[in-house]
């Protein structure tokens, strides 16, 4: 290893070729052998950055939520702009979620590779993969609560907040599919805001 590595630049390469591979091949593919090959680094190089694969998935996992987080406008939890238009700061969170390119469609099957490993494996820790919906649910909350001006009570305002990235996410599945259109998924989800979430128009 070169004495001034770049460590982040190779963790990068590291988990960025395991992405490959389990976009590809699925979640098992992803051994130290076949993500070796297909960054071209050594076995030992990838024991050294991660230990084991339970780490390296973990890190994989990890990747692909901050990739995910990254499409957020920087205003997306801005108080001023909750204030301004509750429904289109839902709206823009939401439709972040949806696998609208090639590169953000790869995520999308990483992901749900890793929620079906939940059953199936031990490498895969449930309380991982729901955490970032859960950090979600908490960012909606406040806009979700603002734009009710207190209508519905607090419990169903937690329950449209589910109800809204329960249907984000499932409509990624559906895309991932073919069942639904990128367009159609958009039209659906400006549905749900316009009948979950009050309008402020005077």
């Amino acid at each position: 290893m070169p004495r001034h590595a770049d460590h982040g630049a190779r963790r990068r390469q590291i988990t960025g070729a395991a992405r490959t591979l389990i976009a590809r091949d699925g979640l098992s593919s992803a051994s130290f052998a076949n993500v070796s090959a297909e960054a071209g680094v050594s076995v030992r190089l990838i024991q050294y950055y991660f230990g084991d694969k339970k780490s390296l998935l973990h890190a994989v996992f990890q990747a692909v939520i901050g990739d995910i987080a990254a499409r957020f406008p920087t205003t997306a939890f801005d108080g001023a702009t909750t204030r301004r238009d509750p429904r289109e700061t839902v709206l823009t969170i939401l439709e972040a979620l949806l696998p609208m390119t090639a590169a953000q469609r790869a995520d999308a099957i990483v992901l749900a590779s890793f929620h079906a490993a939940t059953l199936t494996t031990a490498d895969v820790e449930t309380r991982h993969t729901t955490e970032p919906l859960r950090i979600l649910h908490r960012e909606l909350l406040p806009v979700l609560t603002d734009a009710a001006s207190g209508e519905p009570s607090p419990d169903d305002t937690a329950a449209i907040a589910d109800a809204l990235l329960l249907a984000s996410t499932g409509l990624a599945q559906s895309m991932l599919a073919g069942y639904t259109a990128p367009d159609n998924a958009r039209r659906i989800l400006r549905l749900l805001v316009a009948r979950l979430i009050p309008s402020t128009d005077t």
